[in-house]
């Protein structure tokens, strides 16, 4: 009873987090949204996706490695650590150069190139936060890890306010650019001062009994080769999913231009906020847990898994009926004049949802273990028709095609984890 106690405060605790952060990320939207117009909005959010696309490539999967190693190996994963830091600052360096290379060299007028320079440092906010968030999780430390997104998007959100102040005509790209900037800086500052110290071992880990005491020589400490191999299947599932969930509104951008990116940006920015949920559940608080139960007790491991994919899928039915249902009214009030055809593409999207929730259970379960590498071959399948199929719909039928697009990437995906984990990972179970 206690540890169920336990388990219901610290998913409360990461919800609500999530839910301040949701709603300021939201908020932050908005704001831009109405104060930019169609054009102006596209253009910012279609140079943001593109910075987010190319950021998971300076961790590249080293979070998900050290949830895995630790959860299989203990204290001893500390060996890990080293190697790991010293390849993200490596991966790091590369995508800031690769950013500020395609910010000269590309499509782009001075303006957006000038946006590019200065949210070039959310790639550094993304590094940190999701190492920062890895080692919370591994410390059990919910309370600081539901504090993440809310500093991040509070930040921002409360610079655009004093901008819209200091300036008669409201926030601009410009001030939202350096609005964004400077939360992912304060994230990476929190970040290394945290992340210094596990550097050195100090590390508070939970679930696996008390600091052990583990000589020197007995432990073989993994070359960058070793940990970027591991860490392989990790980085890419992040990375494809990015390509399906941020591509739309990059490709929105430069076949149909910024106003079209804009009008799928505000509906999609809807659809973030219910993607909290589940990521909350899965990534920030079962994570760590399936990765223990999948190495030491496979029956608890399937009981999350069967009852996390039917409540999953019953809540993401609820939030989509909801979505469709308020799709006008939130269209109307929040974005305002100028994003009349959100609301169709809103019905659209909220289709997406229980392909979503549902697909949440199945994809931690593809996390542990060996099963990553599958993963990260599903989801390359799903960018790879996301794409395809953006390229066929966009320039016919603008952001009604990205949305559709998203649907069926969506579902496509939901089935294919599904599928391979009720045949691969839980087939041979005899739990009812």
């Amino acid at each position: 009873m206690r540890t169920r106690n336990i388990a219901v405060r610290a998913v409360a605790l990461l919800l609500s987090g999530a839910f301040l952060g949701g709603f300021t990320a939201f908020a932050t939207q908005v704001l831009l949204a109405r104060a930019l117009g169609p054009k102006d909005y596209g253009m910012f959010a279609s140079t943001l996706g593109l910075v987010a696309l190319l950021a998971p490539y300076c961790s590249f999967g080293i979070g998900g490695l050290w949830l895995s190693v630790f959860g299989q190996e203990g204290w001893r994963a500390i060996r890990w650590l080293r190697n790991s830091f010293k390849l993200v600052a490596f991966s790091t360096l590369m995508v800031a150069t690769a950013l500020v290379m395609w910010a000269q060299l590309g499509p782009h007028d001075n303006f957006t190139e000038d946006l590019f320079m200065v949210l070039l440092v959310c790639i550094f906010g993304q590094a940190s936060a999701e190492l920062l968030a890895a080692k919370l999780q591994l410390e059990s430390r919910y309370a600081s890890l539901a504090a993440l997104p809310p500093i991040l998007h509070a930040t921002r959100l409360t610079l655009l306010v004093v901008s819209g102040y200091l300036y008669d005509s409201g926030p601009s790209p410009s001030v939202a650019a350096y609005s964004f900037a400077a939360g992912s800086l304060l994230i990476t500052l929190l970040g290394c001062a945290e992340l210094s110290r596990m550097y050195v071992g100090d590390l508070a880990l939970v679930g696996h009994g008390l600091k052990a005491r583990v000589a020197a020589h007995d432990l073989c400490i993994p070359s960058a080769r070793l940990i970027a191999r591991r860490a392989l299947p990790f980085g890419l599932t992040a990375s494809l999913y990015l390509v399906y969930y941020q591509s739309d509104v990059v490709l929105l951008k430069y076949l149909q231009g910024d106003e079209a990116a804009g009008i799928y940006g505000a509906g999609f920015a809807v659809i973030a906020a219910v993607y909290v949920f589940p990521s909350v559940v899965y990534q920030r608080f079962m994570q760590p847990m399936l990765h223990r139960w999948a190495q030491f007790d496979a029956l608890k491991f399937e009981r999350a898994y069967r009852a996390g994919s039917a409540s999953m899928m019953l809540a993401g039915l609820l939030a989509a009926g909801v979505c469709a249902l308020c799709a006008d009214a939130v269209v109307s009030l929040v974005f305002g004049v100028g994003y009349e055809k959100t609301v169709t593409v809103l019905y659209v999207l909220s289709v997406a949802i229980p392909a979503r929730f549902f697909g949440a259970s199945a994809g931690a379960s593809l996390s542990t273990g060996d099963h990553i590498a599958k993963k990260a071959r599903i989801l390359a399948v799903g960018a790879l028709v996301n794409v395809l199929i953006n390229l066929t719909t966009i320039p016919a039928f603008g952001a009604m095609g990205a949305a559709v697009s998203t649907v069926v990437t969506e579902t496509l995906i939901a089935l294919l984890m599904h599928r391979y984990a009720k045949r691969n990972i839980f087939g041979s179970s005899k739990v009812t």
